[in-house]
């Protein structure tokens, strides 16, 4: 599975079209509270294409390594939950020999927190291509909102940062719920 990490698209949390305010935003959660950047993209020019069958098979098979992942650094974690993903790529990080490529990690975890936001809230997965390059993302059906979530694993790899799962999930929850969200 291959997939370009865009400069501009890597950077963004979320896209909230016509969004009323940038800025941070902190929102409680079941799982504590989540505090979010918010940011309105300027208009350009992309074509969003449908992902094609074979890459949501391998998005699949990703996700299913995901699962053996967190067990791997979190072995109680037999049903894992988003809080385990957060954990188990916090131990990830500190591990001197890893056990794990920085790619397997980004594919992995970025397929499964993409197909978990499919699952949840009614999004799909697109190819989303503009004058800054070419990544996956998970677009909602109905309201204008798109998420990154392998450019979400790279950047928090490369800033040595940890506990982002569950903020982008309940990010992306928060913001289709977000009446000022222009509807498809």
């Amino acid at each position: 599975m291959k997939h370009l990490i865009v400069a501009l698209l890597s950077s963004l949390i979320f896209i909230a079209a016509n969004a009323a305010d940038d800025g941070k935003q902190t929102f409680e959660t079941p799982d504590g509270p989540v505090t979010a950047t918010k940011k309105t993209a300027p208009p350009v020019p992309q074509k969003i294409s449908a992902v094609g069958s074979k890459e949501l098979a391998a998005f699949e098979q990703a996700s299913a390594r995901a699962l053996r992942f967190v067990t791997d650094y979190v072995p109680r974690a037999s049903n894992p939950k988003l809080t385990d993903f957060d954990k188990a790529f916090y131990l990830w990080q500190k591990e001197k020999s890893r056990r794990y490529s920085e790619q397997q990690v980004i594919e992995m975890i970025g397929a499964y927190l993409g197909n978990q936001l499919v699952k949840d809230f009614q999004m799909e997965w697109v190819v989303v291509s503009d004058q800054y390059g070419t990544d996956y993302a998970v677009r909602g059906k109905q309201k204008e909102v798109m998420s990154f979530p392998f450019a979400s694993v790279e950047k928090r790899i490369q800033r040595k940062e940890h506990e982002f799962v569950v903020g982008v999930y309940q990010t992306v929850k928060h913001t289709l719920a977000d009446a000022d969200i222009k509807a498809r």
